[in-house]
């Protein structure tokens, strides 16, 4: 299960970033602009861009021009994702300016690899270990600019034993945390703009098994509002290591009682729900199927 989730630099988040914890139910609750929404496109961005550099356009997530993702659209920052699982976590940063990308993976507090690549006039772009000491500057074995790599940080000559097993232990950690959340990411998207009278989720995600159950919520506006984020979807998957993440928009109460059933049930793996209830919104259905 996903414990952690850190972000810099990422839309509204900025270099001061932010550190969440993470549990079986997580509910972000806040006022516009505060980066609920930041948090939950981050997790998108990151699921679908596994096994290839950051992109902001993909089956989750999608914006037009990546730079719109960057804090204060500066491509000099550096955007910084990191996700935890238990005691292990795994770090990855992006520059758009000169495109370059580290990699580096923890246990507890402690880093114990870094890889890095740098274009350098005559040479060209180069994949290289940052961190140990011991492997500065040896080559990598693969792309850093690709998320989660499968042979990340493998060495491209012989080291030492130590080295070796350094190196096998932070490939294995690399393995974990995609297998945390490759394929098991569903995002139900806001719309953004006019909210129509009454509307709903529509059908239950491809990526949702025959044993998976999606509650699709309907909700009806009393008043035709405009909001930046006008989020109306919510959703309940019942199915094993499935991530959810959403906005649901709609009476807390009847969220409130939505959430526990979900995180009631044992088969649930891990869901984030980003909470802005107006008093103009009434539940009005729910249909399981």
């Amino acid at each position: 299960m996903i414990t952690k989730l850190a972000l810099k630099n990422f839309k509204s988040i900025s270099e001061s970033g932010i550190e969440i914890d993470l549990k079986p139910l997580t509910v972000l609750m806040g006022p516009n602009a505060s980066g609920k929404s930041s948090i939950l496109e981050a997790i998108g961005i990151f699921a679908q861009s596994i096994g290839n550099p950051l992109t902001s356009k993909g089956d989750l997530v999608v914006y037009r021009d990546f730079t719109d993702v960057i804090h204060k659209r500066e491509t000099n920052r550096w955007l910084t994702i990191e996700i935890g699982v238990d005691n292990i976590g795994y770090n990855y940063s992006f520059k758009k300016l000169n495109k370059e990308a580290r990699q580096s993976v923890k246990v507890g507090d402690e880093e114990i690899v870094r890889v890095t690549n740098e274009f350098f006039e005559g040479m060209g772009r180069v994949y290289r270990f940052e961190y140990p000491p011991e492997l500065a500057s040896k080559p990598c074995g693969y792309s850093s600019k690709s998320i989660l790599e499968k042979r990340i940080f493998e060495a491209n000559e012989q080291v030492t034993d130590d080295l070796s097993t350094m190196l096998n232990q932070a490939q294995e950690i690399t393995t974990t945390i995609r297998s945390s959340l490759e394929g098991k990411v569903i995002f139900i998207s806001s719309t953004r703009g006019i909210v129509p009278e009454e509307i709903a989720t529509g059908d239950i995600p491809d990526n949702v098994g025959f044993n998976g159950i999606i509650a699709n919520i309907s909700v009806n506006c009393r008043k035709t509002l405009r909001h930046r984020a006008a989020s109306f979807q919510s959703g309940f998957v019942r199915q094993q290591n499935t991530l959810v993440v959403g906005h649901p928009f709609f009476n807390f109460k009847c969220g409130s009682a939505g959430s526990h059933a979900a995180a009631d049930d044992e088969n649930i793996h891990f869901s984030l729900f980003d909470f802005r209830v107006p008093d103009s919104f009434k539940f009005t259905q729910r249909f399981i199927r």
